[in-house]
Formats: C-alpha cells, sequence, structure tokens
C-alpha cells in the first residue's frame, strides 16, 4: 500500500527547490529587474519607508518564490516509486503551499509592522489579493521555461502558448500594485484598483483552474513532463 502524501514532505521539498542554484539567481536577476522598472514610481509615492518596505518585501518574496518553483516534480521524485495518482496529488498539494506560504508570511508581516505602526487596512488588502492571485496563476503557468524562448513542456499542451505571458503579466502587475498601495489611497481608489485587479484576475484564474486538472495529470508522467516542445511564431 502506498504511503501518504504529507504536507510536511511537500513543505520539505517547497525548501530544497532553493538548492537549484541557477533557477535562484535567475528568480533574483528577474525580482530585481522588475523591481527597479517601478522603483521611480513607489519611492515617488512613498510617504516613509516604511511604508514601502511592508509592501515591497512580503510581495517580493512572493515574486521570488512563484519564479523559483516550477509546476513539475523534481526528477528524483519521478523516480521514486508510487503511482501516477500519487504524484498528482503530490503536485496538487505543492500548488496549495506555493499558495499559503507566501500568503502566511504576507500575513505575518503585516500583522508584526501593524503592531509597529498603524497601517491602511485597504493597502494590506490588495497586498493579499495581489499575492494570492500571483501566486496561484504562476505556480500553474511556471513549467521552467517560460523564460526560454519558444520553449514549453509538453505537458501543457496549448496552454503552453500562454505560460510565458501570464507569467511575465502577473509579475508586472504585482510591480504596479505595489506602486498603488505605496501612498495613502482614498476609497474610490482602493475599489478601482480592486475591481479592476479582480475583473482581469477572476476569470483568468477560473481558465486556469478548469485546465489544471488535466495539466497536473500529464505532469505526473515523466515523459511529458520533461519532454520540451518548441514551436514557430
Amino acid at each position: 500500500m502506498e504511503e501518504a502524501i504529507k504536507y510536511k514532505n511537500v513543505i520539505r521539498e517547497y525548501f530544497l527547490e532553493y538548492k537549484n542554484r541557477d533557477q535562484v539567481l535567475k528568480s533574483i536577476f528577474y525580482v530585481i529587474l522588475f523591481g527597479a522598472s517601478f522603483s521611480p514610481l513607489v519611492f515617488g509615492s512613498a510617504k516613509e519607508g516604511l511604508g514601502y518596505i511592508w509592501l515591497t518585501f512580503p510581495m517580493a518574496l512572493a515574486l521570488f518564490a512563484a519564479i523559483t518553483h516550477t509546476s513539475a516534480l523534481p526528477t528524483m521524485l519521478y523516480l521514486v516509486p508510487g503511482s501516477k495518482k500519487l504524484r498528482e496529488e503530490y503536485i496538487r498539494r505543492m500548488l496549495k503551499v506555493k499558495i499559503g506560504l507566501p500568503l502566511a508570511l504576507c500575513a505575518v508581516i503585516d500583522i508584526i509592522l501593524l503592531i509597529v505602526q498603524p497601517m491602511m487596512i485597504k493597502g494590506v488588502i490588495l497586498q493579499l489579493v495581489t499575492v494570492f492571485f500571483m501566486s496561484y496563476c504562476v505556480g500553474i503557468t511556471n513549467d521552467g521555461l517560460v523564460w526560454r524562448n519558444n520553449a514549453s513542456r509538453a505537458a501543457y499542451g496549448q496552454v503552453s502558448y500562454f505560460n510565458g505571458p501570464i507569467t511575465v503579466f502577473s509579475v508586472i502587475a504585482s510591480c504596479v500594485m505595489i506602486g498603488i498601495c505605496s501612498s495613502e489611497i482614498t476609497n474610490v481608489e482602493f475599489w478601482v484598483a480592486l475591481v479592476i485587479y479582480l475583473i482581469i484576475y477572476a476569470p483568468l484564474s477560473y481558465a486556469l483552474h478548469k485546465r489544471w486538472g488535466g495539466i497536473r495529470e500529464k505532469l505526473a508522467v515523466y515523459e511529458l513532463a520533461t519532454k520540451e516542445e518548441t514551436w514557430d511564431w
């Protein structure tokens, strides 16, 4: 009888992925690249350093985590004896961990900084909404090849055409949201930003959710998860 998947093992593998030096360095590069692109907007509107940090730090970590972790299992886990169904369950739980840990970190940091200095609840809400949708969408679409031209994993099929754009758009949208929240915002500005964000991400997340089951099933097969496909634009 197969051993049940335990979250503690999934979380352990989550952190072991940070040992992939090339992927970590690439993630740092893109976080710095996108962060630097929007830093004038943030610094120009932020009223004080702490307000900028409490928005930027947890979101930057979430961006880093989303880019670092790929949707497929580590190669060694495909070699461990186990059924396809067990690997599917592992991938499903790993996505939950990819979403839950960044959100938990954001919540803890927000609570601590709220004690130190009062913060706008509107900014916190936008921050958590941004981290959730970004972690969910990039957690599905980041196959490890999205930053490489004309390549994707065979497990994604036609969805692979959207992997790169969705990942890049999610990263940029997070940086934009930092700029929006880095200064005091009115109720009107809050609702406009929230509604626009939900109009974009709610349908996108739903579309990915409908296809996630099929993608997850294929990612559980070593040949489909590791095979790379290229296409001509």
